[in-house]
């Protein structure tokens, strides 16, 4: 009946009985041919959704009921059901979401885990068995990893590119392990066709050789469909692990990361300070952190500096990518948030209390000309010396 009165906003002539037998048996046929094409259309998108979401129940119901619940807590609204449970073998410290995986897969999402103390694992869901299954392990507790590492080891940290381009993974404070995702990488035309040409070549090559010959290098790295096949199946390449002072000697006191979207290449937005101070060094030492946006080359393993934000506040703590076509980061402090753009440097501050102005030294305010003075007439925190007008400036909170 959910389902028939779901359908029913988009065929008026769909029948709302339930027990209607014309309607019992339209759910029953897999292939809704007896359906209007604009309804089968977006049935079939609804029932590929729940076949994604709930592969368990959605199969039992279908062939033993023979009338279909659909997980519906109201009219065209999804609710959550668990259908399994399962014990992770240790202490999971952080996770990310690898967005849907090659075709081969069912495009099901993956999930990037991360045990203490730089163990990671990539687990994907098996629909035979209903169980996850472990797709990779990287194992990164060695000497030469913990060496310069804090007595208190920090949780590791994990993050996944908005594009599905590659993943980091980072530990003991100042170690970054990036794995290349191969699902959703795209050469570029120039790379692809040199490829292209490179396989051609070496399909023209004749196998056919005297048994003296050496044997050819083109020949050696040639792969079986099959080996194509099943290499295909595996959604990253090798990861590698650097120093983060790999990517900017200034980045040796990292507080928060995260990627930004929209980006031809990976590109990542790093929160670091300058130097170490505290609420009674204000006097002498403030607004000491800074944000670094950069470009991550996978290919050649190449990192640029695409624009830095100086003199953030002291305290700020995380930041935020913000979505096209706004962009850039937003920062948050103690008592400020700050955005931050490539076209908009330092960054454009919106204060939540009358603290803010006592703890920073960023540069002065827009122009008067940019600030609706009737706008903040009656607020007590606005003051030109230490707070812009977000709000002249097209930013939203």
């Amino acid at each position: 009946q959910q389902l028939a009165r779901w359908a029913q906003r988009f065929d008026p002539d769909w029948p709302l009985d339930g027990t209607d037998s014309a309607a019992l048996q339209t759910l029953d046929h897999p292939d809704l041919s007896a359906l209007e094409p604009e309804t089968a259309a977006a049935l079939q998108h609804f029932v590929g959704l729940i076949v994604r979401d709930y592969v368990h129940s959605w199969f039992a119901r279908i062939n033993y009921s023979g009338v279909p619940e659909f997980p519906l807590a109201c009219e065209g609204a999804l609710q959550d059901m668990l259908l399994r449970l399962g014990q992770a073998q240790g202490r999971v410290e952080t996770a990310a979401v690898v967005r849907a995986g090659p075709a081969s897969d069912g495009g099901r999402d993956s999930l990037l885990l991360g045990f203490a103390d730089a163990k990671f694992s990539l687990v994907q869901y098996d629909a035979p068995t209903g169980e996850l299954v472990t797709a990779s392990i990287h194992y990164y507790e060695r000497e030469e990893f913990r060496m310069h590492a804090p007595l208190v080891k920090p949780p590791p940290v994990a993050l996944v590119d908005p594009g599905n381009r590659c993943a980091l993974m980072r530990f003991y404070d100042h170690q970054l392990a990036v794995l290349p995702l191969r699902a959703h990488r795209v050469r570029p035309a120039a790379v692809a066709a040199a490829a292209a040409s490179a396989a051609a070549a070496a399909v023209a090559v004749p196998t056919a050789a005297p048994a003296t010959a050496a044997y050819e290098p083109t020949q050696r790295m040639q792969l079986t469909t099959s080996q194509q096949n099943q290499l295909a199946r595996i959604p990253y390449t090798s990861s590698f692990v650097m120093r983060m002072t790999a990517l900017h000697p200034k980045l040796t006191n990292v507080v928060d990361m995260c990627f930004l979207p929209d980006y031809p290449e990976p590109t990542l937005a790093v929160l670091y300070a300058t130097t170490a101070t505290w609420a009674g060094r204000l006097a002498a030492r403030k607004d000491t952190k800074n944000v670094m946006v950069l470009s991550l080359n996978l290919d050649q393993r190449h990192f640029s500096v695409l624009y830095e934000a100086q003199r953030l506040p002291w305290d700020a703590h995380a930041i935020t990518p913000c979505p096209a076509p706004l962009g850039g980061v937003l920062v948050t402090a103690t008592n400020a948030f700050v955005y931050v753009g490539q076209t908009c440097l330092p960054g454009v501050v919106c204060a939540v209390n009358p603290y803010y102005g006592l703890e920073h030294a960023l540069p002065d305010a827009p122009a008067l000309e940019q600030v609706d003075d009737d706008l903040f007439q009656d607020n007590v925190l606005y003051t030109p010396k230490n707070i812009s007008d977000y709000k002249a400036l097209g930013l939203r909170l």
